[in-house]
């Protein structure tokens, strides 16, 4: 009697056996990167695909051989630490770290490649928070998001509008997925609009409802909060 193939119906079983997976895993430097948390992160955001999930989750491998995020230092904050405001500022009631970036304390902040340099070690930060709490216990273990708010004040309509920026940074965060707690946008400008309809064509459905939209002059932030 011929015996049929087994199949293994644990799909991140089968992400982690995919050639593509394996063969970057196999280059990566960072062999702790794969968990099974991070499986399943890819998994969700690409909703249950695991042909996609695999594949991307291969090319974040590449990127991290590539980039080396963890050990990325801003050559703009080198210059000059007033170069950029967007840093991890604390925890939230969730347990999850926030990043905050405010236009106003941004001295340098209109390279863009520097500025996607300075948010990826931001969030690995942010990342490398999360993990160190909840080895201490600090953290629940289900606790992985975080929380991203921009403060528009000082936003220069003639410096900041270059949409690059955003294209950049949403192109950028696809390399984090599930990683996003919520994302709360103060005080934005209406020409910001017209970024946000842009980045809306890169991010999922899912990351752009954790998008939120408030000013401090009608009470919504307040609500919010």
């Amino acid at each position: 009697m011929c015996r049929g193939t087994t199949v293994d119906s644990d799909p991140v079983r089968q992400i982690l056996a995919s050639p593509l997976v394996r063969a970057a895993i196999e280059r990566s430097e960072e062999k702790d990167f794969a968990t099974e948390a991070c499986v399943r992160r890819f998994l969700r955001y690409f909703d249950g695909d695991t042909q996609v999930a695999a594949k991307h989750l291969a090319e974040t491998l590449e990127w991290r051989r590539k980039t080396k995020p963890r050990d990325i230092v801003c050559p703009g904050c080198q210059r000059d630490p007033h170069s950029h405001a967007l840093r991890v500022v604390g925890i939230d009631n969730f347990e999850r770290p926030v990043i905050l970036t405010d236009f106003s304390q941004a001295m340098h902040r209109f390279d863009p490649d520097i500025a996607i340099q300075h948010l990826t070690r931001s969030i690995e930060d942010a990342i490398a928070i999360q993990t160190s709490r909840q080895r201490r216990g600090g953290a629940s273990q289900s606790s992985e998001t975080t929380v991203w708010m921009i403060d528009f004040h000082g936003y220069s309509p003639l410096w900041d509008s270059n949409p690059r920026v955003a294209l950049l940074a949403a192109r950028m965060v696809q390399h984090y997925p599930e990683q996003l707690g919520c994302f709360v946008i103060l005080d934005a400008p209406k020409l910001f609009q017209a970024t946000w309809r842009a980045v809306k064509q890169i991010i999922n459905a899912a990351t752009a409802d954790k998008v939120t939209f408030v000013r401090t002059s009608d009470g919504t932030l307040e609500k919010d909060l």
